[in-house]
């Protein structure tokens, strides 16, 4: 498959996704005079983001390699549609100009393109659509939608293993003769698109594009936990998918926004396994064996015989709804800030390849990216372990830093800037160590919200 390698177009757009976040910050608050942001929520779904990027890396060699070998057997072997372009795009890759190539088939690769946009964006819809139907799939979907706030830093929250299930949607591409490369480029910009989105600063656009297009007005919709608001717009890019098959809704009034039943917690690694931990647990508990396996394959919220029934979404009543917001110092949500700036551009420069993420340096500093992620999102929650964890983070910090420079003299100047940000991490923390600490309502709880049904338990 190394014939079809194409640049991996989501990492190189993430510096234009931070630049653009920053943009609509300023805007919505400075201009628009709108209060879209929470720091904690904001870091939490970045950390969501940067983490699934991380594991994305080896996911691409593991999982993703073999599901493209699939794709390609059946591309070479069983496709009903030969557009003839297999050499043409190896030799693109190879690096020919397009101008080296026939006027026939410049205009069979934009054709090809045309239909593989178009049958990846539908793909998409039927995976997305499914996602909110079945159980197992909800799971790697549901990170993308516990955020409580809507705004483009809630684009890059994703669920790990989110792509292990939306591949198989995509197969029939493959026996319709579309390219392994173009099913690649038209998948990653069918996700880039969906960055720009996930916005409130954006009320409706011009009618013919709210007609065709999926767009931020359709898609706060598809986030909304209101009854109406419900498993609706599923598009990708073309809000048309869901017009013709029955699950458009227009937005009326701004919906509110996350899971059913909250999250209630800032830890980006409990945001991805609480709803597989549920899953398991009500199978385990589940009196027919039956319902031990159905559990996973029907509609989230669905339960075993004797263990109660599903119940309607209720309705959001304004006057008591109420985000979740553990109350910290100011200073500790500035240090948390920081912080997190920092592990950021550790996160970047692995995701570029300055360190090759395969090697030995590369593993460990992927993991203390990801520790980093989990420490700084229990530290906004308030909890007490939170601090000795931080503060158990900076010294590790200061160690490495220590052993780095004595095993690597070349690296001192390094090694003394980590040392240095370790030190000054634990000064600045310590002054909060009696400030924090107050468990109650904070952390992980129980929360395993779905936008379809909710257990009477949360009611």
């Amino acid at each position: 498959m190394s014939q079809y390698q194409v640049p991996n177009y989501i990492a190189l757009a993430i510096p234009f996704f931070f630049l653009l976040i920053f943009i609509e910050l300023v805007v919505t608050r400075y201009i628009l005079k709108r209060d879209y942001y929470r720091i904690s929520d904001s870091i939490n779904d970045l950390s969501m983001g940067i983490v699934q990027q991380l594991t994305g890396i080896f996911i691409r060699t593991t999982i993703f390699a073999g599901y493209l070998l699939l794709y390609d057997f059946v591309f070479h072997n069983y496709r009903l549609i030969d557009w003839g372009l297999d050499g043409m795009i190896v030799g693109m890759i190879g690096g020919q100009a397009l101008a080296e190539f026939s006027d026939a088939q410049v205009w069979g690769l934009v054709a090809c393109s045309i239909v593989g946009f178009l049958l990846v964006d539908l793909a998409y819809y039927w995976f997305h659509r499914m996602s909110h139907q079945v159980a197992v799939i909800w799971g790697s979907h549901e990170a993308h939608h516990q955020s409580e706030e809507y705004n483009l830093t809630v684009a890059l929250r994703q669920g790990f293993f989110q792509f292990a299930f939306s591949f198989p949607f995509y197969m029939p591409l493959a026996f319709l003769g579309i390219h392994p490369a173009i099913y690649l480029i038209a998948s990653q910009f069918n996700t880039i698109y969906q960055f720009w989105i996930h916005t409130r600063a954006v009320k409706k656009m011009p009618r013919w594009i709210e007609a065709i297009w999926n767009t931020p007005s359709h898609h706060r919709v598809h986030h909304g936990i209101d009854p109406k608001y419900i498993d609706k717009n599923h598009a990708g890019t073309l809000i048309i998918w869901d017009k013709m098959f029955g699950t458009f809704q227009e937005e009326e009034e701004e919906p509110h926004y996350g899971t059913v039943k909250p999250l209630a917690s800032w830890n980006p690694m409990w945001a991805q396994i609480q709803y597989w931990l549920h899953l398991f647990k009500t199978a385990y508990r589940a009196p027919h064996f039956t319902d031990k396996l159905k559990i996973w394959f029907m509609k989230p919220g669905w339960k075993p015989r004797g263990m109660g029934e599903m119940t309607p979404i209720p309705e959001v009543d304004p006057a008591t709804y109420r985000k979740y917001d553990p109350q910290i110092p100011t200073g500790l949500s500035v240090y948390s800030l920081v912080q997190f700036s920092l592990v950021i551009l550790v996160a970047l420069t692995l995701l570029n390849r300055i360190v090759a993420p395969f090697s030995t340096t590369g593993g460990v500093i992927g993991a203390w990216v990801i520790l980093s992620l989990v420490v700084i999102g229990i530290l906004l929650e308030g909890r007490r372990f939170g601090f000795w964890l931080e503060a158990g983070r900076q010294a590790l910090l200061l160690t490495a830093a220590a052993a780095v420079a004595i095993a690597r003299p070349d690296l001192a100047v390094y090694a003394l800037a980590a040392g240095l940000i370790g030190a000054a991490g634990i000064f600045w923390l310590s002054r909060y160590r009696l400030l924090i600490g107050q468990d109650a309502g904070h952390g992980p709880g129980a929360g395993h919200g779905h936008t379809g049904q909710v257990p009477t338990a949360a009611k």
